[in-house]
């Protein structure tokens, strides 16, 4: 330890290494108080969380233990957050039981308990909240103990009854029930009987895990049935007298009196049987269903629900219950039968011993058997299905295409034999093999045509259970407006777009888990023998998984970089060109410009997986696909498809209408049907269906109908016949536009912009509004939307706000996707029309206003994204409004106004249309640049339309640099910058190489505009009033012109990037930065880095200025890598180590610190701190020896001292300065002070 100056003894005479080395933690000593009274003191402590989930989903124990009478309580959550409440739950109810106060509650300092909730509810109460030391929980031993004792036994009575750990609640529940009843060593009685001054029966407890029978009542089972169910017992009821019950049959938990068990069986075996008898039942096939020839031809009854009929939901959702506490509500699931709960002597019936006889029974169902309610919403199965084909093996075997049916499924049973899918084996005991079937579908191409008859082999993967045949199931896929914006960039780039297919994708995926399944029907060799598969089969839940992690992992091979924006899109850029692969399952989409790229992703996705190249694609995901590569235009349609849904719906000679939808025609809730009759007419007619299969067009490529489908589809629940009509007219509008594409046009601008739209009110059952946007790229729509808003508006300006709040997010992913894709295609802001200037203003300015005061605050970000320059506001006309189609019903002629035929915009169009926008709208707008008025307006304006130009400043780039290094060291990491200056940057610009890169990124009209200004330049030098003769200014950019800077940008915009580096340019400066876990790592990726951009620059003519190119490592670790020699297990003496203090760590600190004067105190604080940190590291100084003792001891100047040296040093030096300028620094006028804060020329 230290001696204090009063000894007159140096720190330095203690032997510091001893005492550092034998540091241990001291003795608790045993607790001398002891509770006299219920209440007094209460323990409590949170267990979890648990790895598998219970009944209910909880993950957590919270307990309470009563020290007087070591009576426990415990709660099941589901998140920590939830201790709070249930704190609050338990003083109530305890208080009421005893007629005591909480007085002392005593826990640990997790957060749970040490939150602003809990401290105000037990501050309000007048409870003391005793709180362990930090790392010690010896402090709330009891609690720690508690929790102890219930997960052992917990784990006990789970390995006894072999139950799965689903039901570890449970067992918890059981084991806190029995311990409250069962003697402690403090007192003769247990806590149940001290708790509540009645001495328990014990009569009534079982052998947890047992089978039991429960009685079904009389009213609840018909003559001839059986008149018990066998379940597992689980525990007692606290709230009933009566016994808690799982019955395996429906999963779940209930309540019965009448129960008898045989404890010598354990129920774990009901789960097997059940499941196994589960296995038996067929898939829900959707290809059974009555196929709707026509609408009209309706069937004589629909399926009636049964209301007698027990609910089957396949799980509980019913919370544990709580020990000795108020059991927390349970739902309709839990069925209470007990029939006499007023009896105070009530003892549950006795155990029987055998009861072998009984069998499980189920009541039998009287309702027509209908597919689940959670199967509603899948129309789109319905409609692909085909009527004709099979739908079991036999049928196939036995229909005329047996042959061909035959050949499919060899084919498919070949291919999991060239798999190696599964292997033969012999089942294993205790498992179970999942079944399988054969599925037939019929394969049509873009006219429809049958073109292949497939037979696939699937699992009966509804069989599985989570936890012990899979865990994870979520496979992504590409998002419809991701492809339609490649799609774009396709057609501005003239990419080369092929299709792939994974043959059998599904089987390609490896498995992790063991899953045994049965011989497929067919192709059995007749022993008992099942397949253990060991990759992917259909059916399987993980099956879409596995596959999508082994595809990600083989495009991740070849050096392809997954979306941040959507992870089924995989991109690679380089020199040599641009590859974009999106993925959708099993199909693959490859955009490249770049033959040797593509023929290598070909190459390699051939030897990994069983691929077929289709070459270019024609027909995917639903639509087809043409082109006309010499018009650099690209269509997408959905004509096949409509086709097959008016013929499906009869409807393919109906009268075509002009719009989807009237706009007299308002829909409501008050339209849907009153009586039980009209509510089985309208069952009988294919609402949901229709409104599927045209949701699915919408999605995709038909933006006009958006606005009428949505507004159908929100009466899916409960339709009236006016909603009916309203479907068949929007199918009745597909009638007569079936042939309608969407037209990417390269020739066009690539310049994506928005339109965002609100119909006020227009809900006239909610009142609530619609938001509607669309946005456009290379002259088509990419992405749209129409929904409803989630609040009421109280005005236009208000529901407009909400719908540019809508807009701006969707914006903000697609710029995130261009930057990924292609950088050069989102230089500057996206803008956005509006038609409101009220919430254009409200969005620009911000300004406190009475009527705008309650928007909702998640809508205000609109503004900062408007002041970081990534969106941009503008105002049109609300006749020019294109998103209007999207928000409300338009008359005929104001429909079609904004489909094909818009002076400003069209959506669609049919094949070989013409579009006036791009043309007249280009001339009008570059009319002044032609006569070459090149004034900073008119090439301001040019480029908003062609590529917006430079909207950033320097300061945004370097604050994109320092959160890089801020991250890097916040992580602890390395980040290595070198900072490039470009030579003679704009006088260097090859003129030809500029040209090649702007036919790339600009409509043609531009690029030759750009030329023109370019080329037949001159310069000559003069001399008093003599001229030389002109020369031709053969290279570079006019410097001091408005589009100089965003010209040399796009030469250089292309500049090479990786993965592992990060490049930010400004102009003619460009930073590189590398992060690693080490300065060689980051070194060497900043190496390759330069390796790259070397061979770039001299292909592209630019030379690098290496004087003024420097290299600079950023890192924190001077003090990390220094403590094995300054810190407390170091060798090295006191003053060696501030030496190295002196000579490594301070000079970082202290550099400019003759003007550090000027910061704020709690600044300079910060080193103070930092130093006072690193001195005590040195000497290891105990905690109560004073920091301005140290400095002393170790005559070291505070933080403050070295500042006022070397300012007055600085002063002095500057009074004796040569340059004038710097003699005027000490000129400062003595001037009224506003800020407290000191200046430099005071410190001294």
């Amino acid at each position: 330890m230290f001696v204090t100056d009063d000894h007159n003894t140096s720190i330095y005479s203690v032997n510091m290494e001893v005492k550092s080395n034998q540091c241990h933690r001291l003795p608790f000593e045993p607790s001398q108080s002891k509770t006299t009274r219920l209440l007094e003191l209460v323990h409590s402590d949170v267990a979890g969380p648990i790895e598998v989930k219970s009944l209910a989903g909880s993950r957590y124990i919270l307990t309470f233990l009563d020290d007087f009478s070591h009576k426990s309580f415990v709660y099941f959550l589901k998140t920590k957050d939830q201790v709070s409440e249930h704190i609050e739950i338990f003083k109530t109810f305890a208080e009421n039981q005893t007629g005591q106060k909480l007085k002392i509650l005593r826990t640990d300092n997790g957060g749970e308990y040490c939150n602003s909730r809990v401290f105000n509810f037990l501050e309000k109460s007048g409870i003391l909240h005793q709180k362990s030391c930090p790392s010690t929980p010896q402090q709330n031993s009891k609690a720690e103990r508690l929790n102890r004792t219930l997960m052992d036994r917990a784990r006990c009575m789970l390995a006894e009854s072999q139950l799965p750990n689903l039901f570890w609640a449970e067992a918890v529940y059981a084991a806190a029930y029995l311990l409250n009843r069962s003697p402690c060593k403090s007192h003769s009685s247990t806590p149940e009987e001290i708790w509540s001054g009645k001495k328990p029966k014990l009569s009534h407890i079982r052998i947890f895990g047992c089978k039991a029978f429960a009685h079904v009542p009389s009213d609840r089972r018909r003559k001839l049935d059986k008149r018990a169910t066998v379940c597992i017992f689980l525990g007692y009821s606290l709230e009933s007298k009566a016994y808690r019950l799982y019955n395996p049959a429906n999963r779940r938990v209930f309540l019965s009196r009448d129960v008898r068990f045989s404890e010598s069986e354990n129920g774990s075996t009901l789960l097997q049987h059940t499941r196994q008898k589960s296995d038996e039942n067929g898939f829900y096939d959707f290809a059974k269903l009555p196929a709707l020839e026509k609408i009209q031809d309706e069937p004589d009854s629909s399926p009636q629900s049964n209301q007698d009929e027990p609910d089957s939901s396949p799980q509980s959702n019913q919370d544990e219950p709580a020990v000795s506490s108020p059991q927390p509500n349970q739902d309709e699931s839990v069925d209470v039968t007990s029939e006499d709960e007023s009896d105070p002597d009530f003892e549950p019936p006795s155990t029987v011993s055998e009861v072998s006889a009984l069998q499980p029974s189920s009541q039998r169902s009287r309702r027509t058997p209908q597919l689940p309610s959670k199967f509603n919403d899948f129309v789109m199965a319905v409609m692909n299905a085909e009527p004709n084909d099979p739908d079991t093996y036999q049928n196939a075997m036995e229909s005329s295409d047996a042959d061909i049916w035959k050949q499919a499924m060899d084919c498919e049973f070949k291919s999991q034999q060239d798999n190696k899918t599964w292997e033969l084996v012999d089942l294993p005991p205790g498992k179970r093999p999942l079944d399988c079937r054969w599925v037939f579908r019929s394969k049509r191409d873009a006219n429809g045509q049958i073109v292949q008859h497939k037979a696939r082999l699937v699992v009966k993967g509804c069989a599985q259970q989570k936890g012990t045949d899979f865990e994870e199931t979520f496979s992504p896929v590409v998002r419809y407006t991701s492809i339609r914006f490649i799609f774009a960039l396709a057609a501005q780039l003239d990419l080369d777009i092929d299709q792939m297919d994974a043959v059998s994708a599904f089987l390609q995926g490896d498995l992790t888990e063991e899953i045994y399944m049965t011989q497929p029907i067919g192709y059995r060799d007749n022993t008992n023998r099942v397949c253990r598969l060991k990759k992917s089969i259909y059916g399987l839940k993980q099956a879409s998984r596995a596959w999508n992690l082994k595809l990600d992992a083989c495009l991740k091979e070849i050096g392809l970089l997954q979306s941040k924006f959507d992870t089924c899109v995989y991109y690679k850029r380089s020199d040599g060109g641009l590859l974009i692969v999106a993925v959708w399952v099993d199909d693959f989409l490859i955009f490249s410009d770049n033959k040797k790229l593509k023929k290598q992703l070909k190459t390699h996705l051939t030897k990994t997986f069983k691929m077929t190249d289709m070459g270019a694609a024609k027909f995917v995901l639903g639509f087809q696909i043409t082109r006309d590569r010499n018009s650099k235009k690209i269509w997408i349609s959905q004509q096949a498809y409509l086709e097959q849904v008016l013929k499906r719906f009869n409807m393919e000679n109906s009268n075509p209408s002009r719009i989807p939808m009237s706009s007299n025609e308002k829909l409501s809730h008050q339209q849907e049907p009153k009586s039980e009759e009209e509510r089985m007419k309208m069952n009988k007619i294919p609402y949901q269906e229709a409104v599927g299969s045209l949701l699915f067009a919408s999605q995709v490529s038909r933006p006009d109908i958006a606005q009428a489908v949505n507004s159908v589809s929100r009466f899916n629940g409960n339709p009236g016949p006016a909603h009916w009509i309203a479907v068949k007219r929007i199918l009745r509008y597909v009638r007569g536009t079936t042939d309608y594409k969407l037209q990417f046009d390269g020739n066009k601008s690539s310049v994506m912009h928005g339109y965002c739209d609100a119909d006020w009110a227009a809900d006239i059952d909610e009142r609530r509004s619609l938001t509607g946007y669309i946005f456009v790229k290379c002259d088509a729509p990419i992405s749209w939307c129409t929904k409803r808003q989630p609040t009421v508006a109280l005005s236009t300006t208000e529901a407009e706000y909400m719908s540019l709040s809508a807009a701006t997010q969707e914006a903000l992913w697609l710029r995130g996707i261009s930057l990924e894709l292609m950088p050069a295609s989102c230089i500057g802001p996206t803008r956005i029309f509006v038609d409101n200037e009220g919430a254009r203003k409200l969005a620009l300015n911000g300004a406190y206003q009475a009527r705008t005061k309650h928007i909702d605050v998640r809508h205000h970000f609109v503004r900062e994204r408007i002041q970081k320059k990534e969106i941009e506001l503008e105002y049109i006309p609300s006749a020019e409004m294109v998103a209007d189609s999207l928000t409300k019903p338009l008359d005929a002629e104001k429909f079609e106004s904004y489909v094909g035929r818009s002076q400003y915009f069209h959506l669609l169009c049919k094949y070989g249309s013409k579009n006036t926008f791009t043309q007249n709208h280009f001339q009008n707008k570059c009319l002044c640049v032609r006569q070459w008025s090149l004034g900073s307006e008119s090439i301001e304006g040019l480029f908003d339309e062609a590529s917006p130009g430079l909207k950033h400043s320097t300061i945004d780039q370097v604050h994109r640099i320092v959160n890089i290094i801020e991250e890097a060291l916040e992580k602890k990491n390395v980040c290595s910058g070198i900072f490039l200056d470009v030579a003679q940057a704009f006088d260097k610009v090859w003129h030809e190489g500029l040209n090649h890169k702007l036919k790339k990124m600009l409509p043609y009209q531009y690029v030759e505009l750009l030329e023109s200004y370019l080329s037949r330049r001159y310069f000559c030098i003069k001399q008093e009033d003599a001229y030389s003769e002109p020369r031709t200014i053969n290279a570079g950019v006019p410097q001091g012109s408005v589009i100089g800077p965003l010209l040399y940008l796009l030469y250089t915009c292309d500049l090479p990037e990786t993965e592992e580096n990060t490049t930010a340019t400004f102009a003619d400066d460009t930073a590189i930065l590398a992060v690693g876990e080490s300065n060689e790592e980051s070194t060497q990726k900043l190496n390759r880095a330069i390796s790259r951009i070397s061979s770039w620059t001299a292909k592209w003519r630019i030379r690098l200025n290496e004087a003024k190119s420097v290299h600079i490592d950023f890192t924190n670790r001077s003090i990390v890598k220094m403590y094995w020699l300054i810190g407390r297990q170091s060798t090295m003496t006191i003053g060696n180590k501030l030496l190295l203090y002196n000579q490594v760590l301070k000079p970082v600190w202290s550099y400019g610190a003759q003007l550090w004067g000027c910061t704020a105190p709690t600044n300079r604080q910060i080193i103070q701190r930092f130093q006072n940190s690193v001195l005590r590291c040195i000497t290891d100084a105990p905690w109560y020896f004073r920091n301005d003792a140290l400095h002393r001891e170790l005559n070291v100047d505070s933080v403050d001292q070295v500042i006022k040296q070397r300012a007055s040093a600085h002063l002095t030096r500057l009074r004796d300065h040569l340059n004038e300028e710097a003699v005027k620094l000490l000129d400062v006028e003595d001037l009224t002070r506003r800020l407290k804060r000191t200046k430099p020329h005071e410190l001294a």
